[in-house]
C-alpha cells in the first residue's frame, strides 16, 4: 500500500513541475484531465425522450434499440425514465450482423465524453460505420473531435450537451 501511495505522489509531483525541472523520461507522463462519462452513455438521450410524455401517441410508436453489452445500470435507467416499453436491449451484435442492424434504424445516436475545461478527444469507431451507412445521426456531443467530424459530415443533427 505505501509503495502505491509513493508512486502516485511521485507521479503528481512530476506532472506539476516546470518543464526545465523535469527529467527526460518525465515528459512521457500523461496529463490527467477530469472526464464526465455520464455524457458517453444514453442518460441524456433517454431523459430527452421522457419529455415526450406530452405526446403519448408519438411515444407509443417510439422504439429505442440499444445494441452491445448492457451494464446492470442501463435497465434501471430505462425504468427511471419510464421507457421500459420503448427500450429494447438487443445485446451484443456480431460485426458481420451490424450492417443489417443499421439498415433497420431510422436514426443513430452518437455521444461523447465531457472534458471539464477542455475538449473531447475521442471519435467512436461506430461513427465511421454511421457514415458508411449514410443514416441520420443525432449527436449529443461536447466540443471536440467527435463534434467536429459530425458537423463536417452533414449527416448529424447536433444538440448542445
Amino acid at each position: 500500500m505505501p509503495v502505491v501511495f509513493i508512486l502516485i505522489l511521485f507521479h503528481i509531483i512530476c506532472i506539476y513541475r516546470k518543464w526545465w525541472q523535469k527529467k527526460w523520461y518525465q515528459y512521457l507522463q500523461f496529463v490527467p484531465r477530469k472526464e464526465n462519462w455520464l455524457y458517453r452513455g444514453p442518460f441524456f438521450f433517454l431523459k430527452g425522450w421522457k419529455l415526450l410524455d406530452l405526446y403519448p401517441e408519438f411515444l407509443e410508436k417510439l422504439e429505442i434499440r440499444i445494441a452491445g453489452k448492457q451494464p446492470d445500470w442501463i435497465y434501471e435507467m430505462a425504468k427511471e425514465f419510464d421507457l421500459q416499453k420503448n427500450v429494447k436491449f438487443i445485446g451484443y451484435v456480431q460485426k458481420s450482423e451490424m450492417d443489417a442492424f443499421y439498415k433497420t434504424c431510422d436514426l443513430l445516436l452518437a455521444t461523447s465524453i465531457k472534458i471539464e475545461n477542455g475538449k473531447d478527444y475521442c471519435i467512436g469507431g461506430k461513427t465511421y460505420d454511421y457514415f458508411m451507412h449514410q443514416k441520420p445521426i443525432l449527436g449529443l456531443v461536447c466540443e471536440g473531435a467527435q463534434k467536429k467530424i459530425l458537423r463536417d459530415s452533414g449527416l448529424a443533427l447536433l444538440l448542445r450537451s
